[in-house]
């Protein structure tokens, strides 16, 4: 159980900075947000959204997670996307 313990902890670890860096990832969507709204331009961006999902699968060493790299970049845009309309209704 001490190994499975050790691997707990890693993720947990691994799991705050996902945490400490999606935080990061939504204030500079705020200030994109802010940027859109000051230009009036769509919160939705299909051609950067593809281009985002393409880079970040790029970035993988282990391309076996490709489907699942893919899966977690279009949460992470869906997630901006919502945060960015609450934010114009406000």
């Amino acid at each position: 159980m001490t190994k499975i313990n050790d691997l707990r902890k890693e993720i947990d670890n691994l799991d705050k900075n996902l945490v400490e860096t999606f935080e990061k990832r939504m204030e500079i969507s705020k200030e994109i947000s802010n940027l859109k709204n000051n230009q009036n331009l769509s919160i939705t961006d299909k051609t950067r959204e593809t281009q985002k999902i393409k880079q970040n699968n790029e970035y993988l060493k282990n391309k076996s997670f490709s489907k699942y790299t893919e899966s977690f970049t279009k949460e992470l845009i869906k997630q901006s996307k919502k945060y960015q309309k609450a934010l114009k209704k406000k």
